[in-house]
């Protein structure tokens, strides 16, 4: 679920919908994808170009970030660097325990 605020606002030419600069990343930094960090134990990272506001299947607006290849990312699925490192350390750390578990029951 995303933190973008959506407002409306009126004018002689109909309604529209804005942005306001409440994003969790700004545009020009990096973020990373949470997924890889915590499942894989691997630092991606994502340049964020724009925010956008899109219609979602069901017909409500949300934000989402646009990425310098193009992809679109929901806010969830990007972290920061502090937060990916720490998942892609539990994740090597629980790789760790299990390769110990393995190796205990090998002998």
């Amino acid at each position: 679920m995303a933190t973008f605020i959506i407002t409306s606002n009126s004018s002689c030419c109909g309604v529209g919908a804005a942005l306001l600069p409440e994003n969790r990343f700004a545009v020009n930094s990096i973020a990373y994808i949470c997924k890889k960090a915590s499942q894989q134990g691997v630092l991606d990272p994502v340049a964020i170009k724009s925010t956008k506001a899109i219609n979602n299947s069901y017909g409500q607006t949300v934000g989402v970030y646009v990425d310098s290849f193009n992809g679109i990312w929901n806010e969830n699925e990007l972290c920061d660097e502090t937060t990916a490192q720490a998942l892609a350390l539990a994740y090597l750390h629980h790789q760790q325990e299990l390769l110990l578990e393995l190796s205990v029951q090998c002998r």
